[in-house]
């Protein structure tokens, strides 16, 4: 029985270096959002809908000031001259986001750091997702990268940095070793997804716009297109991702209780600050959100082992709460069971018990879900 849970990531050639001829990355911006903290403000109302405000070339990899309500999206190449171990790193504010391609495709990228509250200007370190693990770039490669900001001021700024080989400092990405996003035929409608897999998948076939956007979600299963394209499933056919959770998360939310974050109905009804899929319930490294003041969500799925009788436990601090659907709650209107979403219920909680030690789940007995059977 499938059961919904619920609960409040140097090469040469001839001798000859190959460096980029035109020093720019591709800047676009998207005016007039509404004010969010968030770059999924970003992508659902400004990538996956319209096009840019203004698109331009951007000599430094640095950008500030950003107007509220602007999303801003950079892409481009970065092409190294030494060959070696790098690390990327990304400031902004409020909300930025950094992607790199294992080679010159759009295609292939991973995120590899990002920060959900703001930073000043170049600060490098205020949050360790900020930096990416170390990657092996080879001299005269070029290398796919994107980086994403949303402004919520009028202060809003975008920097991207490196580590060098050999050196402890993270500075600018230089302009020697950047250009600007090259025309991809195989993605003739630069929507950042292979023309031939829209094509086999059926998606070129989807005229909504938004929906064949790379951050569209056509079969609304919370698995959007890129994704679907990484992972191999299909993006008009419902899918759960196995192996973890959707994990929501909102920043910025003040108070200890989770009633602070579901209060706060303008935010927590439209979208996360982020969302993503985290290996489980568990709120350590590398799946630990950093900063304070946040809300998070987890849903998913639990499938049983075995048919029987089972308690669930939580902990969590400040405030946690599990909610359930067990399939006990009835469908008012055709008194069917409804095991998903719409039939959860509240089976445990860690109100007011604030558990500093990690896994702490005996520290009072509303941590402890009644018996359900599965």
């Amino acid at each position: 029985m499938k059961t919904i849970l619920s609960s409040l990531v140097h090469a040469s050639i001839a001798a000859v270096l190959l460096v980029p001829s035109v020093h720019a990355f591709t800047a676009e911006q998207w005016l007039g959002l509404p004010a969010s903290p968030t770059v999924i403000t970003l992508q659902r109302a400004g990538i996956a809908k319209r096009a840019p405000n203004t698109s331009t070339t951007l000599t430094t990899a640095n950008v500030s000031p950003l107007a509220s309500g602007t999303g801003l999206r950079v892409r481009g190449t970065i092409t190294p001259v030494v060959t070696g171990t790098y690390t990327l790193a990304i400031s902004g504010s409020n909300n930025a986001v950094l992607w790199l391609s294992s080679s010159s495709s759009r295609f292939q990228k991973q995120r590899i750091a990002w920060h959900y509250e703001p930073t000043t200007s170049q600060q490098w370190t205020k949050f360790t997702s900020q930096q990416s693990t170390p990657v092996t770039l080879t001299a005269g490669t070029s290398y796919y990268i994107e980086a994403q900001a949303m402004s919520n001021s009028a202060t809003g700024h975008l920097s991207l940095g490196w580590k060098t080989p050999g050196s402890s400092t993270i500075t600018l990405i230089p302009g020697a070793v950047i250009a600007p996003l090259a025309a991809d035929p195989n993605d003739f409608n630069n929507n950042s997804l292979p023309d031939d897999w829209e094509t086999l998948t059926g998606l070129v076939n989807v005229t909504n716009f938004t929906y064949r956007s790379e951050f569209g979600d056509p079969d609304a299963d919370g698995i959007n297109n890129i994704d679907e394209y990484l992972l191999g499933s299909a993006p008009l056919t419902k899918e759960f991702r196995p192996n973890g959770l959707t994990r929501d998360t909102w920043t910025e939310i003040q108070g200890q209780s989770t009633a602070h974050l579901t209060a706060a109905r303008s935010r927590f009804l439209y979208h996360a600050n982020t969302t993503t899929h985290v290996p489980n319930i568990d709120e350590t490294s590398p799946n630990k959100i950093e900063g304070k003041n946040y809300g998070a969500r987890y849903r998913g799925f639990l499938i049983a082992p075995a048919t029987g009788s089972y308690r669930l436990w939580i902990a969590g601090d400040d405030d946690a709460e599990l909610w359930f659907a067990d399939g006990s709650v009835l469908d008012p209107s055709s008194a069917t069971s409804l095991p998903n979403r719409f039939g959860k219920q509240l089976l445990a909680h860690a109100h007011d018990t604030f558990s500093k030690s990690y896994r702490d789940f005996d520290l009072a007995p509303t941590q402890r879900s009644r018996s359900v059977q599965l």
